[in-house]
């Protein structure tokens, strides 16, 4: 009797002396909440984290996510600052999953793009599983292949950023964005060259016709995509006859012009087009 006293006395004071190794629970947040940032953190990834467009944050043991929801322009800027990062890989990887995340205690919520930031608990256990070459210990993108907010044409990706093909899709999901995605990489550095000159040209144009207001659009149509694939075209609005106002960018950034005045911009998208109503026209405002 005493000696089975003596043993569970024993066995208590032994366990007293233990420090539990307990995990916290995960936290969570809406909006565009304040962030606390964290001590291993590569600097600047805090700035990115509170770019617009955040809706939710979960926060877990290192395994910190933060979903957002926007259109193009918006994850352009994104993946531009997160190509200033400093940390040895960029990666940005193609989420053929379903474009929800469920709260704790709420509806799924859209979202479009998803950064996450490994640290703390969670990095270590990646370096310890897979060492300290691991990709998977440094901040990464998730994209949406399935948003229908975001118009992937005009998804510019900096050459910095490493892409990650996801597996083979679920062939019983609706087709995503995958294919665009993947086109869109082959474009972003075309796109690049001609936001630039864009930029530059409207902005000529507004000043000399002192109207604020013009604009440039691209012009697409089926007999486009068939017999000049690599070619993606456009026409700035402006009065002068005297100024170009159609160009043709092709697939390595080459920005060429064909034509003067609006008389000309419209019967060189007539010909190439055959007939005008296939025309379609996708407004695109530099500002």
């Amino acid at each position: 009797m005493y000696c089975h006293h003596a043993v569970m006395i024993v066995f208590f004071l032994v366990l007293s002396t233990f420090t539990p190794c307990v995990f916290g629970l995960a936290q969570e947040s809406f909006g565009n909440s304040p962030v606390s940032p964290q001590q291993d953190w590569p600097a600047g990834i805090e700035a990115l984290i509170k770019s617009p467009g955040r809706i939710y944050s979960l926060w877990g043991n290192g395994d910190e996510r933060f979903y957002y929801a926007g259109e193009v322009e918006t994850l352009n800027d994104f993946l531009k600052l997160f190509g200033t990062i400093k940390t040895p890989v960029h990666l940005l990887i193609i989420d053929e999953q379903w474009n929800k995340v469920t709260p704790f205690n709420g509806s799924p919520l859209r979202y479009d793009w998803m950064l996450r930031v490994p640290s703390a608990l969670y990095r270590a256990h990646i370096i310890k599983e897979k060492g300290t070459d691991a990709n998977e210990q440094y901040p990464s993108i998730y994209i949406a292949a399935y948003s229908d907010r975001i118009n992937f044409d005009y998804l510019i990706i900096p050459e910095n950023i490493k892409m990650v093909w996801p597996k083979d899709r679920d062939k019983n999901k609706a087709p995503s964005g995958k294919e665009a995605i993947i086109a869109a990489q082959q474009w972003s550095k075309a796109m690049t060259a001609w936001n630039k000159f864009a930029t530059s040209y409207l902005e000529e144009i507004r000043t000399e016709e002192i109207d604020p207001s013009r604009q440039w659009v691209e012009i697409r149509s089926p007999a486009l995509s068939t017999w000049l694939p690599t070619y993606r075209f456009y026409v700035f609005e402006t009065s002068r006859v005297t100024r170009s106002s159609t160009f043709a960018l092709d697939e390595a950034g080459g920005i060429f012009d064909l034509g003067r005045g609006d008389w000309q911009a419209r019967r060189i998208i007539r010909i190439m087009c055959l007939e005008t109503s296939n025309l379609q026209i996708s407004s695109r405002t530099i500002i």
